[in-house]
Formats: C-alpha cells, structure tokens, sequence
C-alpha cells in the first residue's frame, strides 16, 4: 500500500515465529541455539544477523513467565524447528501443535 510516501509490504508469508514460553524459557532456547541469548534482558527486542540471516528476538511473553520469540524468515523456520525437535526433552520443552513443528521442519 502507498500512505504519502510511506511503503508498506506484508510480509506474512516470507515470515516465521518461535515462540517458546515459560520458566527458564531463555534459558532452555539459549542452550539450543547456535548463538548466545544470555545477554538480552526481559522486556527488550533485539535485532541480529547469523550468517547473514536477520532474527528478530523478543523476549518476554504474554503469560507471567518469561519467554523468547523470535521471529526469522520463513527459509530458516525448519533450522528452529529442527533444534526444538531435537532437544525439547533435554530442555523440558512441550512443543504445542505437533503438526506445526513437522510442518515447520518439513518447510511447509
């Protein structure tokens, strides 16, 4: 859409989220990824590259707990994914919606 000189393009489709929520929640996804989360504190977004892909990290959550979302382009959705199904239990991590999870996984 054009709003006097302002672009706006959705993106929807080229996008993806995780959102993992709960106690310890940046802990659980800090030791799955394959780059260091610690220093974000709650309540922040934070913005960066890895190998040259742009993650939007949020951390915080709708619930009273804490929580990380982050938010990546749809081609790197099955690399989050991937590291959930592999190391859920170790991290105590319930994934809701299976199917989702495959789905994501599979890049659908």
């Amino acid at each position: 859409k054009q709003l006097t000189g302002l672009s706006i393009a959705d993106l929807t489709e080229k996008t993806a989220m995780l959102g993992i929520y709960g106690p310890q929640a940046a802990e659980a996804v800090n030791n799955i990824l394959p780059f260091n989360i610690a220093a974000i504190e709650p309540a922040t977004i934070t913005v960066m590259s890895f190998f040259m892909i742009s993650i939007t990290i949020i951390r915080g959550a709708w619930t009273d707990d804490d929580g990380i979302e982050l938010i990546c382009p749809a081609s790197a959705a099955p690399l989050a994914a991937g590291a959930v199904a592999k190391y859920h239990a170790r991290e105590n991590i319930t994934p809701a919606g299976m199917d989702c999870l495959l789905d994501a996984m599979s890049g659908i």
